[in-house]
């Protein structure tokens, strides 16, 4: 089941930002990854497979979104599995901050 229509996007209750890669940071590789990510009836994340690819991020994108929690998505009160397509925007950290994350659906 996919977001649209009748079926809002589920709420995230659980954020876990991707971890910058070393070799990205270094190579100064930046942008958006794209995802489709399968929401279970409990909220999990269980299936992620990349859609648009930044090979140096695509790990740590990955590896992040697996660990988001969302609040259930229900159908007729019945909490059912959906489609989504989070994108994880890695931008080059500074020295002083953590790195910067834009997630969307």
């Amino acid at each position: 089941m996919w977001v649209g229509g009748q079926i809002q996007p589920p709420k995230k209750i659980v954020s876990v930002p991707p971890i910058y890669p070393d070799l990205a940071s270094q190579a100064r590789v930046q942008g958006m990854v794209i995802l489709e990510a399968i929401i279970d009836p409990r909220g999990n994340v269980t299936n992620v497979r990349v859609l648009c690819s930044i090979p140096l991020l695509d790990r740590a994108a990955i590896d992040a979104v697996r660990q988001w929690k969302y609040e259930p998505t229900l159908l007729n009160g019945s909490p059912v599995p959906i489609v989504m397509t989070p994108r994880e925007k890695s931008c080059i950290p500074r020295k002083d901050s953590v790195t910067r994350l834009y997630a969307g659906v």
